[in-house]
């Protein structure tokens, strides 16, 4: 067996939206819950922010997959929270 092996090759179609959702659903329970823990409402909401845009994308990336799109959104996602941050001065 040769191949990249991950979560996402071993699931069907269903697997991948499962795990896709749970995924995001943990992430915002788990970053809202940052508001009960002393962080500023702001930040929290920024750093909510990459993943209300990943929902929001998440259906036109399944009907056109590309690695480019991958790539540049979902790594481009990933630091957009810190950059933010880092521009609003929040802590």
């Amino acid at each position: 067996a040769e191949g990249i092996r991950s979560l996402v090759t071993q699931f069907d179609d269903r697997g991948i939206h499962l795990l896709f959702t749970g995924s995001l659903l943990a992430c915002i329970i788990f970053t809202g819950a940052l508001y009960f823990s002393s962080i500023s409402l702001p930040v929290v909401a920024i750093l909510l922010l990459p993943a209300g845009i990943l929902w929001m994308v998440h259906a036109d990336f399944k009907n056109h997959p590309t690695d480019y799109r991958f790539y540049l959104v979902l790594d481009g996602l990933m630091m957009l929270s810190g950059l933010f941050l880092l521009v609003t001065g929040l802590p």
